[in-house]
């Protein structure tokens, strides 16, 4: 995947930029956005964004997601895009983009490290004796609990 925008991310990225600056405040709505890149005459591409009217899509304008993703990831621009419930703007603060951004990716992040820790940990574990079953109860002749872990299944059986 290219670090480079495409016309129409930057065109998002400007209309988030100019929207931002001349109504500090405002978060603009995937509507707006749609309607604002249907209205720019200066946009002259074919792939313009477009509103998903199916009542069970929870987005209704993925593409607009992914191009802020895509924005936000870029190397090219210094600003970061704030998401907040398919509403957008630019971060005016640090503060703000904490909340509304880096607080996310920490999440994200910390989320997907507790799961790598989770598989890696019983990874590791494979072989090993166990002395307590999992409601902690001693492991013996008459436990029905295995002696053993085995956290891969043995293909040959």
């Amino acid at each position: 995947m290219s670090d480079k925008l495409t016309p129409r991310q930057w065109w998002l990225y400007d209309f988030v930029k100019k929207t931002t600056s001349s109504q500090p405040g405002k978060w603009l709505s995937q509507d707006e956005i749609v309607e604002g890149i249907w209205g720019d005459l200066s946009y002259c591409h074919d792939d313009k964004y477009e509103i998903n009217e199916n009542p069970r899509s929870h987005d209704r304008c993925i593409l607009i997601w992914l191009d802020v993703e895509a924005i936000n990831k870029s190397p090219e621009v210094d600003k970061v895009i704030l998401v907040n419930d398919h509403s957008y703007k630019m971060a005016a603060s640090y503060e703000e983009a904490d909340t509304f951004y880096l607080g996310q990716i920490r999440k994200r992040a910390i989320a997907s490290l507790v799961r790598y820790s989770n598989a890696k940990r019983k990874c590791k574990a494979d072989g090993q004796g166990k002395l307590l079953s999992l409601d902690l109860k001693p492991i013996d002749e008459e436990s029905k609990a295995k002696a053993f872990i085995e956290a891969f299944v043995d293909e040959a059986k």
